[in-house]
């Protein structure tokens, strides 16, 4: 029997949630493990919700472990847009108060320091640069 492209790259992320949630320090300190009973019952989660060839895992909630409620499929795009604002050290109203500081004078080293973040993350949030989906 024949082994769709689909179904080997289901296999993989199983593997993948395999080893993050038993080798990856980040996971085993939070307690992040894989409560999926067996991969035939993955492979139907992913099947019922939206699977396509490509799609990468994501957890809803980072603190919670692998499971039916908690994991979703997205495309590669809408996977990287969300981990990348997972990760941001800023918050939006922050972004802005920056932005009101800059507006005011304040240069990016007084800003940075009363933020306590770098000058030059200060200096790009003032420019642009970064988080520019903030208004």
């Amino acid at each position: 029997m024949r082994v769709s492209e689909e179904d080997r790259e289901i296999r993989r992320r199983w593997w993948q949630i395999i080893w993050r949630t038993g080798n990856q320090e980040s996971y085993i300190r939070k307690g992040i493990t894989n409560e999926f009973d067996s991969y035939d019952q993955f492979k139907k989660h992913a099947h019922n919700n939206g699977y396509k060839l490509g799609f990468q895992c994501h957890r809803k909630d980072k603190d919670k472990s692998y499971n039916e409620e908690n994991l979703e499929f997205l495309s590669v795009e809408d996977h990287r847009l969300i981990t990348s604002k997972e990760k941001r050290k800023l918050n939006d109203d922050e972004v802005r108060l920056i932005r009101t500081k800059s507006d005011h004078g304040l240069s990016t080293w007084k800003i940075a320091d009363q933020m306590n973040i770098s000058q030059t993350l200060a200096w790009r949030v003032v420019n642009g640069k970064s988080y520019s989906d903030v208004q």
